[in-house]
């Protein structure tokens, strides 16, 4: 008799055997990704940029463009629009905030360590500008030009944490205070901060986002809307969901809402009186997020469709060590990457659009992330498990003997066949089995056979530069005994 596996769908953390279907990979997988054909492969890697920016943690990246047209360029038949953009991308690492110019990291300003900035880019005066506010130092404004520092805004004169652009206006949210207050400057001017321009909320501000036309202030239990276009046509709306973001660099405009990690999990909102739950698929994970330091978590989007969300996971834990990827279009989560990041910017316009930068959480390093066979030269500890269930309802028990997978790798290289008797069982090791370019099945039996309901096969591929694809797994088993 057999129990196919097939067509993984992602994955899921249940702690409940029974809830596990078979066509999902279980709880204890690590560092693979599903696909829209239906496969389990390992998930891509990273690269470090060639220089490092201080010796800790890289609390903020960020890719921001200046655009202009050029000056001689003509709509004409048969010949390219040219559009001159001049991507920056800078950094803050320890106290240093500086941008990147290629080769290596060039100082901006001094800021103070350890404070999670935030950044915007703003048109001001006709001028591009990337501005950073952090909630401790005064806001810095640099033009994108190397070899001139970011200038310091003179007013307002309280520190604020979170910046936005909205409406030709620049806003500054998150007082340091008065946490409930926003300032907003005049039109397309942050030189000038007149004093009647600013609201006060209901509750202290979390984060801020564009969004459907409007300016989304959170707080942990609810998001606020402001729309209009000036000052004499501003409303500030509430609205009642779930619950708002408590982290800002989790904030992700995407294709299908607005996407957030709230004080439950992630959510997914598209405007109106409710949010979309995200997390029911990862509950165990989510359950052990660090309550303290949730709002260290950060994320980004990839290609339009893939949300990359890192945090902290364990009660104790201080910095971000894990990263999870969710593909919108599927509604389908992947296994945990055994690595978190500080911060994260996507490339979004001109260039490297599906490109994405993460700060280290150690080390001072800024990562081009999800590309690549190998963890910046270390080996991908990639494990895919699955969950074989006997498909008897009068079956209670079985002998699992074997499975099969039909498998192939990105070069000749040996993966190593895993099993266990329940979802948390002590996993055990069998010896390795050889993949080639080619698809190819292969047996792997079970030394003394596995008895129980459940089966957990699994495939370990932790060798560098190497890449498995699985594209089916079944098992055999024999009734063991009978309810009826």
């Amino acid at each position: 008799m057999h129990k196919v596996l097939k067509g993984f769908r992602g994955y899921n953390d249940t702690m409940d055997a029974d809830a596990v279907r078979p066509y999902q990979l279980a709880k204890n997988s690590q560092n693979v990704i599903t696909t829209d054909g239906g496969l389990v492969e390992t998930r891509r890697g990273l690269t470090a940029l060639g220089a490092t920016l201080g010796a800790g943690a890289v609390v903020g990246v960020y890719r921001g463009y200046m655009w202009g047209q050029t000056s001689n360029a003509i709509f004409r038949l048969g010949t390219p629009l040219t559009q001159d953009s001049t991507p920056r991308l800078v950094a803050v690492g320890g106290t240093t905030y500086a941008a990147w110019t290629g080769s290596g990291w060039t100082t901006l300003g001094t800021v103070t360590s350890g404070a999670m900035p935030c950044f915007e880019t703003f048109v001001s005066e006709e001028y591009d500008y990337i501005v950073l506010t952090n909630g401790t130092n005064a806001p810095l404004r640099w033009r994108g030009q190397f070899g001139t520092t970011a200038a310091t805004f003179t007013a307002p004169t309280q520190r604020f944490a979170f910046v936005q652009e909205f409406q030709r206006f620049l806003f500054l949210l998150r007082g340091q205070t008065d946490p409930r207050l926003m300032k907003f400057s005049s039109d397309a001017d942050m030189t000038n901060w007149p004093a009647y321009h600013e609201y006060r909320i209901d509750d202290a501000i979390t984060g801020v986002k564009r969004f459907a036309e409007a300016l989304t202030i959170h707080t942990e239990r609810a998001i606020y809307t402001l729309r209009g276009t000036g000052i004499d046509t501003f409303t500030l709306t509430k609205s009642i969901v779930a619950s708002g973001a408590v982290a800002q660099n989790t904030i992700v405009e995407t294709p299908w809402g607005l996407f957030y990690l709230g004080a439950e999990g992630p959510y997914l909102w598209q405007g109106g009186s409710q949010a979309q739950y995200l997390g029911g698929a990862i509950q165990s994970l989510l359950a052990d997020l660090s309550f303290d330091y949730r709002h260290l978590s950060s994320a980004a989007l990839k290609e339009g469709r893939y949300i990359f969300l890192s945090m902290p996971i364990g009660s104790s834990q201080t910095s971000c060590n894990r990263t999870i990827r969710l593909d919108l279009e599927r509604g389908i989560w992947d296994a945990p990457q055994t690595t978190g990041f500080a911060s994260m910017s996507q490339a979004d316009r001109g260039g490297d659009p599906n490109r994405l930068y993460a700060g280290a959480t150690t080390g001072g390093k800024v990562y081009i992330l999800d590309e690549g066979t190998s963890d910046d030269g270390v080996a991908i500890d990639a494990i895919a498990e699955f969950v074989a269930q006997v498909d008897d309802a009068n079956v209670r028990k079985a002998r699992f003997r074997k499975y099969r997978v039909y498998a192939k790798g990105n070069d000749i290289f040996n993966i190593t066949p895993l099993y266990r008797d329940e979802i948390d069982a002590t996993r055990t090791t069998m010896g390795p089995i050889g993949l080639t370019t080619a698809y190819n099945e292969q047996d792997v039996k079970i030394n003394g056979a596995a008895q129980g309901k459940y089966l957990v096969p699994g495939f370990r591929c932790n060798t560098l530069d190497a890449r498995m694809t699985i594209k089916h797994v079944e098992c055999e088993y024999e009734p063991f005994g009978v309810e009826r």
